[in-house]
């Protein structure tokens, strides 16, 4: 298989290591604007599989020309340019994942959903960490189900005891899910809630054992799950902050540091967004643990059941990468190779949740070290009117080879994720 992996940054890097571990993969191109990174990107991987080569992004032309003779394609460009990426992509026929974008861009993109179709070609949206393995985690709870009427999505890094200013990923997404105005799916409807609103504390089990904020964001996920989820009424994600960050942050906005309308600074036009993000990149660190947690809640049989999958994306120190980083990029070369081997027949402008089985998903995620886990839990009442009560619980690892004891296999794995209200 011939794949093509545009970008030559962070994401394009694990996306193509990772596509040059498998032996299914004979040809990697790395190809992005500038064709130094693509070539720094390939000295650290040392593949004889990998070439680069310079494509200009916003030239339709160059960009088919480079894309057409490939198998698949995995978009890790900048998500500003995910539309000129997906064009091409429709127009030279090769199927293509991408790592996601904001809830509106994914909008936009689902309105070429009927050309695609026409076309013949498979656009698959969001297919990292989280838009992605979220997505799927949801599809896995729902076919647990014979009802499904809510899903919760949490993600986030517990704070560190001693505060440190320190992003896992790029400080410009940091503060989009910040300043943004959070989209949820409530009774049915979506509602528009200002940034930083429906704050809920959560304890969070060992190895954590913190208690931690989180808080509705702008998220991709919202675009579709109350689409491709049948009868679910309500759909909504937060994410974890601790104080300190929320403090820091709310001083930028109140200071305006995070408007992107330009100011004169000795006789220059000046954004301040832009200086704010250029100076927080310093303070990027990639050791650090994030975790993940999709909650599925319905009916099983009459019965009311939760099901919550989830996963912790642990640093990854071979490679010099942060867990959420790895997942995403791992994440992105399965979706990949699944639409270069034709895995994927659906056609169109596609969700994750919509066109990959989980299973087999979570299965290439754990050959990776990434492993899934599940709790499902029934509540229901015992004895006639008496008040309800939880039945069995139990736990194990998806997409393993056997299921998993509820003892601990090893340090920093948790075995059973409860998410408490406090």
């Amino acid at each position: 298989m011939k794949v093509l992996v545009l970008g030559a940054g962070y994401m394009a890097y694990v996306t193509a290591r990772d596509l040059a571990l498998s032996p299914k993969v004979t040809e990697i191109v790395i190809a992005d604007p500038n064709q130094k990174n693509a070539e720094q990107i390939a000295s650290r991987i040392k593949s004889d599989k990998i070439s680069v080569r310079r494509v200009n992004i916003t030239d339709r032309g160059n960009l088919v020309k480079a894309l057409k003779g490939t198998d698949a394609v995995t978009n890790c460009i900048w998500y500003a340019y995910v539309m000129d990426v997906m064009k091409a992509a429709i127009e030279s026929k090769v199927p293509c994942v991408d790592l996601g974008g904001t809830y509106f861009d994914t909008l936009k993109k689902l309105e070429f959903n009927d050309l695609a179709k026409r076309t013949g070609v498979t656009y698959m949206l969001g297919c990292g960490l989280a838009p992605g393995i979220t997505n799927i985690m949801a599809r896995h709870g729902a076919n647990k189900l014979d009802k499904v009427h809510e899903i919760h999505i949490i993600g986030g890094s517990p704070p560190l005891k001693d505060f440190e200013m320190k992003f896992l990923y790029s400080p410009h997404t940091y503060l989009a899910q910040f300043t943004k105005e959070a989209i949820i799916f409530q009774n049915g409807e979506y509602k528009t809630l200002p940034p930083r609103s429906g704050r809920e504390y959560l304890r969070l089990p060992p190895p954590f054992n913190q208690d931690v904020e989180m808080y509705y964001t702008l998220h991709s996920e919202l675009a579709t799950l109350p689409h491709t989820i049948e009868g679910v009424k309500d759909v909504d994600m937060r994410l974890i902050y601790s104080p300190e960050l929320i403090k820091v942050f709310n001083l930028f906005v109140d200071c305006g540091l995070t408007s992107e309308e330009p100011i004169q600074v000795r006789g220059f036009s000046v954004a301040p967004y832009e200086v704010l993000t250029l100076c927080l990149t310093k303070h990027m660190d990639r050791r650090g643990d994030r975790i993940w947690s999709t909650e599925v809640i319905g009916e099983k049989s009459g019965v009311k059941t939760r099901v919550q999958i989830y996963i912790i994306s642990e640093y990854h120190e071979a490679w010099g990468v942060a867990g959420v980083g790895y997942a995403t990029g791992v994440a992105a070369s399965i979706a990949c190779q699944m639409l270069a081997k034709g895995d994927v027949k659906m056609k169109g402008v596609v969700p994750p949740e919509v066109c990959i089985k989980p299973q087999s998903f979570f299965e290439e995620l754990n050959k990776r070290g990434i492993p899934i886990y599940e709790t499902v839990e029934t509540i229901r009442k015992v004895g006639g009117e008496a008040p309800a009560s939880k039945a069995v619980e139990t736990s194990r690892k998806v997409g393993g080879e056997a299921p998993a004891s509820k003892a601990v296999e090893k340090p920093r794995k948790i075995r059973k994720v409860r998410f408490l209200r406090i």
